[in-house]
């Protein structure tokens, strides 16, 4: 479906989608390469708009936490 093609209510959720996958990209990668489940992140950016709004919700500040802990050494206590 080209752009014109688009019903014009639906461009600026279009134009929203594609920045919130930008976005949730960039996040991603700045993450260090030690975080075993980014490749599942991955994919989740990729499920239309809603991938990467889970993303922000959950992933970012698990992703965070889990490379805080690698890197200080921290263990959750249970």
């Amino acid at each position: 479906m080209k752009l014109k093609q688009l019903p014009p209510a639906l461009i600026p959720l279009a134009v929203l989608q594609v920045i919130l996958l930008i976005l949730g990209l960039i996040s991603l990668f700045r993450k260090p390469l030690a975080f075993k489940y980014k490749w599942k992140w991955f994919l989740l950016l990729f499920v239309d708009i809603i991938g990467p709004i889970i993303y922000f919700v959950f992933g970012s500040k698990s992703l965070d936490e889990k490379f805080e802990m690698q890197l200080y050494d921290i263990t959750p206590e249970i």
